[in-house]
């Protein structure tokens, strides 16, 4: 009581100054309708702009969720695509059927970076969801990596931006295959290897995935050829590729699980020749 006391003495003045302010004002608008008019204005236009900022903060979280709802839809869209699905179809009469090989597993980047010689995404996906390592990862714009480490949560991924990744693909419009790297530098170009010198390469073909590695299905996209050269060493082509995947703008990503890989795999060991 006592504070209160020594408050009013102390800013009497200034609260009768408000008080007369408060009393002028209204008199105002209630003797003259053209303040009453711009007071009620003034009081529509916070009200809306408050409105506004509501729902903005709402759409936008319902964007969010929309956006969850369609990256998985995507990944279950993906998996039915006859790339994801192995060529082999099983004839009992009129009736046809086909094994699926690929399943996909939508996720978001939650740390990335791309200017570093060995670059590493991290995604919110992991043991828990069915996440392992040696998984392929993709974008909807293309091929970003394999997934490197993973905890029960979350997972690292080695994009193609890294001195390790060494990723296979084939040339869309000539079938010729060879092997995608990064050698450091920009992000948005990569370098294919090993293309045979009978490949009629032009500027503007498309790199996309093949199935050798096991990673991914067939047809995703890696990049276009920005430029190419003859290498004298290997008489095989070089290409320059630009990425179809902007990874300074990564987002959502889906991780690619073989359902047939280890059997592949284990087969293709015992093919393998002994080494001396």
């Amino acid at each position: 009581m006592r504070n209160l006391f020594r408050f009013l003495v102390r800013y009497h003045l200034f609260l009768l100054f408000l008080v007369a302010q408060v009393w002028a004002l209204t008199s105002a608008f209630r003797v003259r309708p053209y303040h009453q008019s711009y007071a009620w204005n003034t009081a529509q236009n916070a009200a809306a702009s408050v409105q506004k900022v509501y729902t903005d903060a709402k759409n936008y979280t319902r964007l969010r969720k929309i956006n969850r709802d369609l990256a998985h839809e995507n990944a279950a869209l993906r998996a039915r695509l006859s790339g994801s699905r192995m060529d082999e179809t099983i004839r009992k009469g009129a009736v046809q059927d086909s094994l699926q090989s690929y399943t996909f597993q939508e996720a978001e980047v939650i740390n990335a970076s791309f200017h570093k010689r060995n670059n590493y995404l991290t995604i919110n996906r992991g043991f828990n969801h069915g996440v392992r390592p040696g998984q392929g990862v993709i974008s909807p714009r293309g091929v970003v990596g394999v997934v490197h480490e993973v905890s029960q949560h979350y997972a690292t991924v080695i994009p193609i931006l890294h001195r390790r990744t060494r990723l296979s693909g084939s040339m869309a419009r000539t079938k010729h295959f060879g092997s995608v790297l990064w050698e450091g530098g920009n992000h948005r170009i990569a370098t294919m290897v090993d293309v045979a010198r009978q490949a009629n390469v032009k500027k503007g073909d498309w790199v996309l995935s093949d199935t050798r590695s096991g990673l991914f299905p067939s047809g995703i996209k890696i990049g276009q050829v920005k430029s190419f050269a003859l290498d004298p060493s290997s008489q095989s082509f070089v290409l320059d590729v630009a990425l179809s995947v902007d990874f300074a703008a990564l987002q959502t990503v889906y991780v690619v699980e073989n359902l047939y890989k280890k059997e592949r795999r284990a087969l293709e060991v015992h093919a393998e020749p002994d080494t001396p």
